[in-house]
């Protein structure tokens, strides 16, 4: 679905338009999709390390998810898992696909770190402070790239979290 967003975006993006304003909110709401995208992700993963272990979905849900918000690795999805399956376990995730993919691991906190910054100077500031601030507005194809590399690491995490998860 974020796939065809981004790809819609893109095509607003290249649109004629008459003034500078379209495109940069147009790459704005891209990389506002894209972070959205990322903690849906996050959520997914603690939602499947949770199935079959704790069985109690509606606590997770209220006592995990719902205090936490964002999706830096350190700061939100890590002590998520942390707090599910413990500290033991996560540190085996990382273990895992650091041996698995090597420097994959180093390369998602390093993205999701970048798009943190990015994500909060956007929304918390409006266009003109954006301009006025000189961020950078990536066309939405930039975004279209961050999300197939971040889904291919998303997926890697995820294999390894499964294996290591596999005799919980």
């Amino acid at each position: 679905m974020l796939d065809a967003t981004l790809r819609q975006l893109d095509v607003w993006y290249n649109e004629p338009t008459q003034g500078g304003g379209r495109p940069k909110l147009i790459s704005k709401l891209a990389t506002l999709e894209l972070c959205g995208w990322i903690e849906g992700e996050f959520d997914r993963l603690v939602m499947l390390a949770e199935s079959g272990r704790l069985n109690d979905p509606d606590w997770v849900k209220g006592e995990v998810l719902s205090r936490t918000s964002g999706f830096k690795y350190n700061e939100h999805l890590r002590p998520m898992l942390a707090k599910l399956v413990g500290e033991v376990f996560v540190r085996r995730i990382e273990a895992r696909m650091e041996a698995d993919f090597l420097g994959e691991f180093e390369r998602l906190k390093a993205l999701l770190g970048t798009l943190w910054q990015l994500r909060c100077s956007f929304a918390h500031a409006d266009v003109a402070a954006n301009v006025a601030a000189q961020e950078r507005f990536d066309a939405p194809s930039w975004s279209i790239n961050q999300h197939r590399v971040l889904k291919k690491l998303i997926d890697h995490y995820e294999q390894s979290m499964a294996l290591v998860l596999a005799d919980v």
